[in-house]
């Protein structure tokens, strides 16, 4: 995040608070672009339960737009909203073979994806700035793919 966007608010040059730096870095990996095989929790529908996703098709719709952008407060609401109805196609993990034209995909909007960590290495990373007391957690149902 120091490389993207540095640790300093760069208006009025002080330094974020560790919670603003965690808000950035939430932002940043939010909008990242995403690659067929990366895993999401996503909903299907604005009313289903979360699931365990693998993303079919590249999405990437922050073309143009910098980082700095994104988690430094730079989109305005309408262009932040049209993001996130770009829609992403994803499958169920236990159905997914990386074709966006199979049955089992399905375009949901951006706002129902929520990406997840690359790598032990990224999801260690995450835990330090992300997961506080407080923060709401998602665990699997044993033996399907449904997060609670």
């Amino acid at each position: 995040l120091k490389m993207v966007g540095g640790d300093h608010d760069e208006s009025t040059g002080k330094k974020l608070s560790k919670r603003e730096v965690a808000y950035r870095l939430f932002e940043a990996t939010r909008f990242r672009a995403l690659e067929v095989g990366d895993y999401v929790a996503a909903r299907m529908a604005s009313h289903d339960l979360w699931i365990l996703a693998r993303v079919a098709r590249k999405w990437n719709a922050v073309v143009g737009t910098s980082y700095k952008q994104l988690i430094g407060g730079g989109l305005s609401e309408t262009k932040r909203d049209a993001l996130f109805k770009e829609k992403v196609y994803i499958q169920d993990n236990d159905e997914f073979d990386g074709n966006s034209r199979s049955e089992s995909a399905r375009a949901v909007g951006r706002q129902n994806v929520l990406p997840l960590p690359r790598s032990f290495g990224e999801a260690s990373d995450w835990a330090g700035t992300r997961i506080r007391k407080g923060a709401r957690v998602y665990a699997m149902y044993p033996k399907t793919t449904a997060l609670y």
